[in-house]
C-alpha cells in the first residue's frame, strides 16, 4: 500500500468478528427508531375502532346480555334499596301507630329528638299509647284523615297544634287533665256537637278551634250562660270558654 492511499491506517474487521457493526455501510442510526410517525398510530387505531363498530352489530340477544350485565353491576346498589321501599310500602298500609312507626317515618333515633309529626292520609286506627307517651317533644301533628281515636293525642304532652279534620269524630271523650299544653284545635269537617264543644271548653290552654263542616251556626246556650256568670255575677268559671280567642264555625 503506497503512501497517500486513502486506506493508509484504515483497520480491517474480520467478517467473522462478532463485534462488527452489521450494515455498516450505507451508515444507519445505531438506535432503531419507529417505523411509523404518531400519525400513522392514530390512523390505525381509528381505523381499527371503525371496523370494531361495523362488526358489531346490536341484535336483541347481545342487547339483553348488555342489560343483564348492566344490572349484574347495580345489584348491590338495588340490595340497599329494597328493604327501605318494602318498609316504606308496609308503613304506607300500616294500621298500628307506635313508637317504631314514628322514628321509621320521620327519620330520627331517638323519640326526644321529634318534635312535628305528619302522619295525614295514613290507615292508623290504632295505637300503642304506652311508646306515645316518650315523644315529649312533638309539638305539632297533622293527622287529617286518619281513623285514630281523639283520645290518642293526649299521650303528646307537649302538644301545642292538632290538626285532625276528616277524621269522622263525633262524642269526643277525654279527662279534664288530658290536653294541657294544647292552644290550636283543628276539627273541621267532622261530627262534632254541641256537647262535644262544651267538652273542648275543658281544654285550659285552648285558644284557637275550628269546626268548619260540622253543621254548627251557633255556639252553645253554656257557653251564654258562662258568660253572664262571668260578668254579673262573682266570677265563677264553670266552663272555660271566655278563654278562646278564635272560634271558627260554618
Amino acid at each position: 500500500m503506497e503512501l497517500g492511499d486513502p486506506l493508509v491506517g484504515l483497520k480491517l474487521h474480520n467478517p467473522n468478528d462478532e463485534n462488527i457493526l452489521h450494515n455498516a455501510f450505507p451508515a444507519k442510526q445505531i438506535f432503531k427508531s419507529s417505523d411509523h410517525g404518531a400519525w400513522y398510530v392514530a390512523q390505525i387505531n381509528d381505523e381499527k375502532k371503525r371496523q370494531r363498530t361495523i362488526t358489531n352489530v346490536h341484535t336483541y340477544s347481545s342487547l339483553k346480555k348488555s342489560r343483564i350485565r348492566d344490572l349484574k353491576k347495580t345489584k348491590l346498589a338495588v340490595d340497599e334499596n329494597e328493604n327501605f321501599e318494602t318498609q316504606s310500602m308496609l308503613d304506607s298500609k300500616a294500621t298500628h301507630l307506635d313508637g317504631f312507626y314514628l322514628l321509621r317515618t320521620h327519620k330520627v333515633a331517638l323519640p326526644t329528638d321529634l318534635c312535628s309529626i305528619n302522619i295525614a292520609e295514613t290507615a292508623l286506627e290504632t295505637a300503642e299509647e304506652d311508646d306515645l307517651d316518650h315523644f315529649d317533644n312533638v309539638a305539632y301533628i297533622n293527622a287529617a284523615e286518619t281513623m285514630l281515636p281523639f283520645k290518642t293525642f293526649r299521650c303528646f304532652i307537649s302538644l301545642r297544634e292538632l290538626e285532625a279534620p276528616l277524621c269522622g269524630y263525633r262524642s269526643l271523650d277525654f279527662a279534664v287533665n288530658d290536653f294541657q299544653a294544647l292552644q290550636l284545635l283543628d276539627l273541621s269537617y267532622n261530627n262534632i256537637s254541641s256537647e262535644d264543644i262544651v267538652t273542648l271548653g275543658m281544654i285550659p290552654q285552648l285558644r284557637a278551634l275550628y269546626l268548619t263542616g260540622n253543621d254548627l251556626s251557633t255556639l252553645p246556650l253554656q257557653m251564654y250562660a258562662k258568660m253572664v256568670v262571668e260578668m254579673y255575677v262573682f266570677s265563677v268559671s264553670i266552663f272555660n270558654f271566655l278563654q278562646f280567642i278564635l272560634i271558627v264555625l260554618d
